[in-house]
């Protein structure tokens, strides 16, 4: 007897909404992932004149709020964290100099985009798959991030003495020192962006703000040292000092409670696609065929 095919309810695909719905559509066999069965599943109940039962789902309402809660709790601290310097600089610094900085925060800027896109399709990706799975889909990302991340900031860092005055002006050139700083601060912080996202996907959407707490912390440790004695320069390295803190945590949290060394992180294989199977519900009373 052949294996039972798997069987996939569009109710799954609503999981994440208090509303869900059913239907009955003819079975669809596809190469690919589940949600483009989904997809084609949902063309063939328009064709079909079927359309979708709507029900009242209060089983996920208290995991969704617990979920957006712990989500936005990371999101209000990574923002603290990345405006944290030039909240502190603007009080003890004069505007010449905040100015000065935030010109060399935006001219790396652009960096950041790369993390941000990749982290982008790492959550949805890995949600989808198995925690096993996902660790392939996590590890795939950080070696893409690893590869453009850091190949670009050697460029921009090798870079930044001819970009800014040309984008800026030569009266801003006292900020090529802090520049090529967050340069190098810019690669921590491509890393934990990815795995943000990715401890979002393993259902751990708290972690990221509790490694941004971390960062804040170094932050206003490093900015209190370092702020006074060397101004904008200082600002920079505490930046750098708080980017690193926030990795280091997250791969400390994955090493010791998710039992997954950085070794085994990096080096972990997405799994190949397997061809998925769509069926509806089987109506009230009948059985599938046997094989």
């Amino acid at each position: 007897m052949a294996p039972a095919a798997p069987r996939w309810d569009v109710r799954s695909t609503a999981r994440m909404s208090s509303l869900s719905f059913r239907s009955r559509t003819a079975e669809i066999s596809v190469l690919g992932d589940g949600s483009r069965a989904v997809q084609l599943s949902q063309v063939a109940e328009v064709r079909a004149g079927v359309g979708p039962v709507w029900e009242w789902d209060p089983s996920v309402i208290r995991p969704l709020l617990r979920y957006g809660v712990q989500a936005q709790f990371s999101i209000a601290s990574a923002q603290l964290n990345f405006r944290l310097d030039q909240l502190v600089m603007s009080i003890w610094l004069p505007p010449a100099a905040l100015g000065t900085y935030v010109v060399a925060v935006t001219l790396t800027s652009p960096l950041r985009a790369l993390p941000l896109a990749i982290g982008t399709v790492t959550l949805p990706a890995a949600a989808r798959e198995s925690p096993a799975a996902a660790r392939g889909v996590i590890g795939q990302s950080l070696r893409t991030v690893g590869l453009l991340l850091v190949g670009s900031a050697a460029a921009l860092y090798w870079l930044v003495p001819y970009l800014l005055p040309l984008f800026f002006g030569e009266a801003f050139a006292p900020a090529i020192a802090a520049c090529r700083v967050l340069v190098v601060a810019s690669v921590p912080l491509g890393f934990s962006l990815v795995l943000y996202d990715g401890l979002r996907a393993l259902n751990k959407p708290q972690v990221p703000g509790y490694a941004e707490l971390v960062g804040n912390g170094v932050t206003a440790a490093l900015l209190a040292v370092l702020l006074p004695r060397y101004g904008i320069l200082g600002a920079a390295y505490a930046s750098l000092g708080a980017y690193t803190a926030s990795l280091l945590f997250q791969l400390w949290y994955i090493h010791r409670r998710l039992r997954l060394s950085v070794r085994e992180l990096l080096l972990a294989r997405r799994a190949a696609a397997e061809p998925a199977v769509l069926r509806s519900p089987a109506p009230e009373g009948d059985e599938p065929p046997a094989a």
